[in-house]
């Protein structure tokens, strides 16, 4: 079901349908006011704190705090078209046709939302031929997760040579906790698919922050070390505070903030960082990672999630029953 919904969101050679609809005939994308860093840091970095025992490690995460508590750091953007449809559905006094009118002038975002509707996940006795039926079908929330989820790919890009295979296995990883997360809320039946997938696609977007700092930074040169000791420590409040000013919700915000966070409590409630902590988890199983990690059945989120917790390091029976499922995700969000 959910493999599916990937297969008509990303395409596997299925035909398009027929576009009846003209991009051209619906006003230009409104100019996108997103709330600025300033207006969202603050929150997210006061209980921060550098370790103060290896300085020169810190060097970079204290540059990167600096330019961003000044305002002056250049940080990752969602496409305009994903930015007005999130802050439109964000808004109670939209409408359908508000939102219809932002997707049809993208022709290509709407075949692609229209083909989504007729998917299995959506499909209903009759096929939608319009972007209106299409949104109305899906409901406004999924069609916001899924127009963010067909834009952030191309954040994942580096000109820097020296970081472009660190960049691509960030992708790839986010692919798969993307994949995984959108299972488990699923299989739980207390979290959205999309939204399990949209918090696993940017859960790490605070590294990709971290990265893109470093690659403008020709005239600076950064060991190795070094960029994994920022990524580290600004991961978390980085990327929440980058979500928030995407208004993609605080759900998503704060499952960025605490992905690493696997033992912590959290709300009583399952929550999407449940998902996105149980699926982060699962994509080391196998791996040196592993060790470092605590055992599967230490983690609150598996009973949140009313999941059976076994083998650590095969991770939860239900993702491995599901793995086919799960690696056919991973690789049509690669592709």
């Amino acid at each position: 079901m959910v493999f599916g919904f990937f297969r008509f969101l990303f395409g596997t050679g299925d035909p398009e349908p027929k576009q009846e609809e003209k991009a051209e005939e619906t006003a230009d994308v409104e100019e996108v006011v997103t709330p600025s860093i300033d207006e969202v840091v603050e929150a997210e970095f006061e209980t921060l704190v550098l370790p103060e025992d290896a300085v020169e490690l810190n060097r970079l995460a204290k540059e990167i705090r600096a330019q961003l508590e000044a305002g002056k750091l250049e940080l990752p953007a969602l496409p305009d078209i994903a930015l007005a449809v999130s802050r439109k559905v964000g808004d109670p006094e939209a409408s359908v046709d508000d939102i219809v009118k932002l997707i049809r002038t993208d022709a290509a975002l709407t075949a692609k939302l229209i083909q989504i509707a007729n998917s299995p996940v959506y499909a209903g006795l009759e096929a939608v031929s319009t972007s209106a039926a299409a949104v109305t079908r899906m409901g406004l929330r999924a069609t916001r997760d899924i127009v963010v989820s067909i834009s952030i790919r191309s954040l994942f890009t580096s000109d820097d040579a020296t970081l472009r295979a660190r960049v691509r296995g960030l992708w790839e990883h986010s692919a798969r906790v993307a994949a995984t997360s959108s299972i488990l809320a699923r299989i739980s039946g207390r979290i959205d698919p999309e939204q399990g997938m949209v918090a696993g696609l940017v859960h790490d977007i605070g590294e990709l922050a971290v990265l893109n700092y470093v690659s403008r930074s020709r005239d600076r040169r950064y060991a190795q070390d070094e960029i994994d000791a920022a990524v580290a420590v600004l991961r978390g409040p980085l990327g929440a505070s980058l979500i928030r000013s995407w208004r993609l919700g605080d759900d998503i915000a704060d499952a960025a903030r605490h992905a690493e966070a696997f033992t912590e409590e959290g709300s009583e409630q399952a929550s999407v960082a449940d998902v996105v902590k149980l699926a982060h988890l699962h994509a080391f199983a196998g791996t040196p990672d592993m060790a470092r990690l605590p055992p599967v059945e230490q983690m609150p989120a598996v009973a949140k999630l009313g999941l059976d917790a076994d083998d650590p390091d095969q991770g939860l029976s239900v993702l491995r029953e599901a793995r086919s499922e799960i690696e056919s995700v991973r690789a049509t969000l690669t592709s």
